[in-house]
């Protein structure tokens, strides 16, 4: 048989499957508001803002996991906000995701590609700019990860009488909403994903911190449920070399990896460390065996694929921005292979 092809075999039969996220999944979707965004290019758009509620595997690879207290299923259950920016007619979405992974709480994904020249929108902000990513049908979410960020951590107390909450759970619920988003029908009560069938592709959004934190989750096998891959593609800005640290556990009330890396903390985990490059990221996860993405991005230098290579100098992510803001609205931010598959 040939290698290629066994791979596709092993990754049908479940073979492939990471050790995360095998038993793990979201089991509420509470859609608290909706209301209107705008009309842009592609069609009316609303925001939904709400609460996830997912359980994991207590024998998940976090640390501290195992100590926490189980819910009556034997699971141990986070919960975390959510926004979602979509349109309102499915059928004028372009199919694909963008999960923002929020910097220290404020989401940036709009700022970075809605902006208009001059007038930059604030961290955080859910203003429309310049609708660049509504124009071509692009869902954006965004869902809370990180400790003292509105997630809801469980926790376990020491020996010593210290509370100790496992960061790592905020991977997983990255991977898990974005799982749910893409491929779900409705949770476990019967409330329907409001994404259900409009999803095709998955990308990530993450800038300094969470280009960081992304690329963890590339490294530590986060991007697999059930053999399948959760995030298509990422674009990390800024990242630096090095991971986050929030394969930990720590007392709060803010993130282990809320700290800037700096060369001036030479004992501060990040920075120093590897990876040093994409290379490094790709061959870590195809010595795993995961399975390769079927999409390109073309990208800036700061831009990453899990195993694809960086294609181009500059990005037309960028540049369509940046004409957009000038009123020219016919070029497409991704390549015609990231649109196809």
């Amino acid at each position: 048989m040939h290698k290629r092809q066994f791979r596709m075999f092993l990754a049908a039969t479940g073979f492939l499957a990471c050790c995360h996220g095998a038993n793990a999944k979201v089991t509420r979707l509470e859609i608290v508001r909706t209301v209107p965004y705008g009309s842009f290019l592609a069609g009316d758009y609303v925001r939904l803002d709400g609460r996830v509620v997912g359980e994991l595997a207590p024998d998940e690879k976090i640390p501290g996991i195992e100590k926490i207290a189980l819910n009556a299923r034997g699971r141990v259950q986070y919960a975390t906000p959510i926004t979602i920016i979509a349109p309102k007619d499915a059928d004028s979405g372009n199919g694909a995701l963008i999960f923002d992974v929020a910097n220290r709480g404020s989401p940036i994904a709009l700022a970075l590609y809605n902006s208009p020249r001059g007038n930059f929108l604030p961290l955080g902000s859910f203003e429309s700019g310049t609708g660049f990513l509504q124009d071509r049908g692009f869902t954006v979410v965004t869902a809370a990860w990180e400790l003292g960020q509105k997630i809801e951590l469980p926790h376990f107390t020491d020996s010593s009488g210290k509370i100790l909450y496992p960061e790592g759970i905020g991977l997983a619920a990255i991977r898990d909403v974005v799982d749910f988003l893409h491929h779900a029908a409705a949770d476990e009560a019967g409330a329907p994903n409001p994404l259900s069938g409009a999803i095709n592709r998955t990308l990530a959004f993450g800038y300094s911190q969470t280009a960081r934190v992304l690329k963890t989750m590339l490294i530590e096998g986060f991007n697999q449920v059930e053999g399948r891959r959760v995030v298509d593609g990422v674009h990390l800005q800024a990242s630096a070399s090095g991971l986050a640290t929030i394969l930990a556990t720590t007392t709060g009330p803010d993130s282990s990896s809320n700290f800037t890396p700096r060369f001036t903390a030479v004992n501060f985990r990040e920075v120093h460390e590897e990876p040093f490059t994409y290379e490094d990221i790709v061959g870590r996860m195809t010595k795993r065996g995961e399975i390769p993405p079927s999409q390109s991005l073309r990208m800036c230098a700061s831009m990453m694929l899990p195993g694809l290579r960086t294609v181009a100098a500059t990005s037309p992510v960028v540049r369509c921005r940046v004409a957009n803001s000038t009123g020219h609205r016919s070029c497409a931010p991704f390549s015609s292979r990231s649109m196809n598959g």
